[in-house]
């Protein structure tokens, strides 16, 4: 064995490839199945072979502890510092240095710059452009495995990447304290560092913002889409990092390139900054509403391009209302939407997330006949019902008997009863008397009652002659009240019942079908004709008074009052006030012009009041997985007719649909790059089916996805750095674009931001290590820990020399003369 170098303190085994191990399990293998009278020291020599065979292919190796620690420097001195920044970088580095034992190993990693003239066992020069990734990775390899060690990095945090998580993961999990020392950041002059647009359909208003850093004045942020101006900024000034939001308003459904470039002040070379705007198609929206006449075309007028409105040939016929993000019910009748229909449309906001936008007027809510309907319990509002007290107009004929028997006091107090009947009408009541007498003729003619007193006078002038002959004056009132136009009809019959005979059984029970009630009043003391009058007011429908003296007058009123339900559409103008919070606030801004009429709901408890006039205009709340909002008035119709002239009504009504629709988008995309390659993530929240969704680059090649939990897919395709990744996700009728720029991942050749630095304070901290702050001279340090540098001799040989000697003598031992039966102990001796 090669002798121990001084200094040694420990020592242990390694193995390069212990998983070579697994095969010593096959040993019991040699001896199986022996036969009695084969010799087992064969057997052992052969097992002994085998095993050293086994041991020689883990290439064991003898670990010794030397003592000496490593040590990794990382010293920072790209062309980005400032002259100042890599002076002090190189002096911390020799101060350090001087510092640090005489036989302990250096390894020196320097970024950009000419080669340093310093101390170090190992040089490892990485050129521009400058990655503290790829420094911390590479002083991670420089570190043997389970050597004590420290890393120094002596930089701005400035890097042309991000990509040091493995790196720093590495040195965690080996316990490596890393040291850092903060040089001065320079001040550069303005410069874009990153534009980002959110995804929008077309004809939304794009939300993008230009990242601008550095230090200067009167700095404006452009942006364009090729030569074509999008939008610009005021101008601002810049004092670090600066977020400069950008609107524009989406085109056509694509990819749109988009550029920042500054202008104005001081700013620098690389003053263009490029990305990619990704155009998602329009939101789909299905319109039931077909009372507003063209209400489909003039609403998706309203809406604009980010909007497309569908409308079904036959509501009853749509099998699945999730199928849309959004479905909008415009003022349509519950009649026409059968309660089946409401629960299906239910289901697919409760279950499926879709939104429901529900508005109307007449037609709608309590008026339109969802007061018992499944749609009124998803309402964020509640029906109010108001109603007024009115007495509903009547027509009365009175037929009085003024034959011979109803002379005297009967006929007066008759005259007096019909009298009572005329002071409880009103002028839109009408009236008649028909007296019989053997003929008939109209006392009074019907008419309405306007001049009461004179159809009083008209009674009184009745005198008592001839005989009693009533059916053909019965028949005379019912043709005079039968058509008359008031609500309710009456005939009043005042006679003492001693008529002659008449089919009056078939007459007033057809008068009573036709809703002409019928009356009696006998005015004779005794019992004669009581029956007769009890039984028509029976057959009649009506009642039966008997007032056989002044004594027993009774106030006859034949109007009936009751009460009408007021309709909860109010056409009358109201001036809009926003209540609503958070996230709606917008939607009341600005405050809509007064509306026309509007239908009158209460608000539930649990609902969000957006805008209110006098009453809920706007009301929404969730509903399930779904929204639900309730417009009470017509969007498209007479309640909103002053809102034609006001220029932002389709920008209001559009962010009402928006931000009703279905919150979760079925599908959603994203990118992350690594260099030369794409990382594409495709989550499928709802619709798509159980068919895997078809993903490819923008006139490019298919993606290959793989499903790596329910609904969760994942693909990777080669994309050059250098090139824009752009991405399109197709499932079933869903279709996302997802665009990630070029260089994402890195700075592309362009000026480091600050905003990518890598945090030094924390990754000592993380480490175990000392930060010093770029203010600090940078020489404090942290002791390696750990069992220090270690020399690996390696033993395979050996093992392997084992396993040949063991070899040769099982030969030597089978070949030997049988003929001599000599022990293995005798031939030894």
């Amino acid at each position: 064995m090669a002798a121990v170098p001084a200094g040694l303190d420990a020592m242990s085994v390694g193995f390069l490839h212990p998983h070579w191990g697994w095969l010593l399990l096959a040993l019991p293998l040699l001896a199986w199945r022996v036969r009695s009278g084969v010799d087992r020291t064969q057997i052992a020599l052969r097992a002994a072979a085998f095993a050293a065979i086994v041991a020689a292919l883990m290439q064991p190796s003898l670990l010794v502890a030397t003592g000496r620690r490593q040590h990794v420097f990382i010293v920072d001195q790209k062309a980005a510092l400032t002259a100042a920044a890599r002076e002090k970088a190189r002096a911390v580095l020799a101060g350090r240095l001087a510092r640090l034992p005489a036989n302990d190993p250096v390894t020196l990693v320097q970024i950009g710059g000419t080669p340093l003239a310093s101390r170090a066992d190992r040089r490892i020069r990485l050129g521009e452009p400058a990655s503290l990734s790829e420094a911390l990775a590479r002083a991670v390899a420089a570190v043997p495995p389970g050597a004590g060690a420290t890393v120094t990095l002596i930089t701005d945090g400035l890097s042309n990447d991000r990509r040091w998580a493995r790196a720093v993961a590495g040195l965690v999990r080996r316990g490596i304290p890393v040291d850092t020392v903060a040089l001065e950041t320079p001040r550069p002059a303005p410069f874009v560092s990153d534009l980002r647009a959110a995804p929008a359909r077309t004809g939304e208003t794009v939300e993008a913002v230009a990242t601008v850093e550095g230090h200067g004045d009167d700095v404006a942020v452009a942006l364009y889409s090729g030569t074509r101006l999008l939008a610009t900024s005021p101008a601002i000034r810049v004092d670090g990092v600066a977020q400069v939001p950008l609107r524009f308003t989406a085109p056509a459904p694509g990819f749109l390139p988009i550029g920042a470039v500054l202008r104005g002040g001081r700013r620098s070379d690389a003053a263009r900054f490029d990305a990619v705007a990704a155009i998602q198609p329009p939101l789909r929206l299905l319109y039931l509403g077909d009372r507003q006449r063209g209400g489909a075309a003039r609403l998706q007028r309203l809406l604009g391009g980010g909007f497309r409105v569908e409308t079904p040939a036959d509501t009853a016929a749509v099998a699945d209302f999730g199928a849309w993000p959004l479905v909008m019910v415009d003022d349509v009748p519950a009649r026409r939407l059968s309660a089946a229909t409401q629960r299906q449309l239910l289901r697919a906001v409760k279950e499926r997330g879709t939104g429901l936008l529900y508005a109307g007027g007449e037609a709608a809510f309590g008026d339109g006949g969802y007061q018992r309907s499944p749609l009124a319990a998803a309402l964020p509002v509640t029906f109010r019902q108001e109603e007024r007290a009115e007495k509903p107009s009547v027509a009365v004929a009175v037929v009085i008997d003024s034959s011979g028997s109803m002379q005297g006091q009967p006929l007066e107090l008759a005259k007096y009863v019909a009298r009572l009947a005329v002071r409880n009408l009103t002028p839109q009541d009408q009236f008649g008397v028909v007296e019989f007498y053997g003929a008939k003729q109209w006392a009074v003619p019907m008419q309405p009652v306007r001049d009461s007193a004179a159809i009083e006078r008209a009674i009184g002038r009745m005198q008592a002659q001839g005989s009693s002959v009533l059916f053909p004056a019965l028949q005379e009132a019912y043709y005079g009240v039968k058509n008359a136009p008031t609500r309710y009809k009456h005939v009043l019959v005042i006679s003492d019942g001693d008529v002659s005979d008449g089919a009056f059984e078939q007459l007033i029970r057809h008068m009573a079908a036709d809703r002409v009630n019928v009356s009696t009043v006998v005015p004779v003391a005794g019992e004669r004709g009581i029956d007769n009058m009890t039984q028509w007011a029976r057959w009649g429908l009506g009642r039966f008074y008997y007032v056989p003296d002044d004594a027993s007058l009774v106030q006859i009123d034949l109007s009936v009052p009751g009460t009408t339900a007021l309709p909860s559409y109010r056409p009358a103008p109201a001036a809009p006030r926003v209540t609503g919070q958070d996230w709606w606030r917008d939607i009341g801004s600005p405050v809509p012009p007064p509306v026309a009429g509007l239908v009158r709901v209460d608000l539930r408890s649990e609902a969000d009041a957006i805008v209110e006039a006098g009453t809920p205009l706007l009301a929404s709340w969730l509903y399930g997985r779904g929204r639900v909002t309730a417009m009470m008035t017509e969007p498209l119709g007479q309640g909103t007719q002053g809102w034609a002239g006001w220029p932002r009504y389709g920008e209001w009504l559009a962010r009402v649909v928006d931000r009703t629709a279905a919150a979760d988008a079925p599908l959603s995309v994203a990118l992350e790059r690594r260099g030369g390659e794409v990382a594409v993530t495709v989550q499928r929240t709802g619709g798509g089916g159980n068919a895997m969704p078809e993903a490819r680059l923008d006139r490019g090649a298919v993606i290959p996805l793989v499903e790596r939990a329910p609904g969760l897919f994942f693909g990777t395709v080669a994309v050059p750095p250098g090139d824009a990744a752009l991405v399109v996700v197709r499932d079933g009728d869903t279709l996302v674009r997802a665009a990630d720029r070029a260089h994402s991942d890195d700075a592309g050749g362009r000026p480091f931001s600050a905003l990518a630095a890598l945090p030094l304070a924390d990754l000592s901290r993380i480490t175990g290590g000392i930060a010093s702050p770029g203010a600090g001279d940078g020489t404090a340090m942290t002791e390696p820990t750990g069992p220090g540098d270690r020399i690996a001799i390696p033993l395979w040989g050996w093992a392997a020399l084992a396993a040949l000697l063991c070899y040769l003598i099982e030969i030597a031992y089978r070949r030997w003369p049988p003929r001599r039966s000599v022990g293995l102990r005798e031939i030894i001796r």
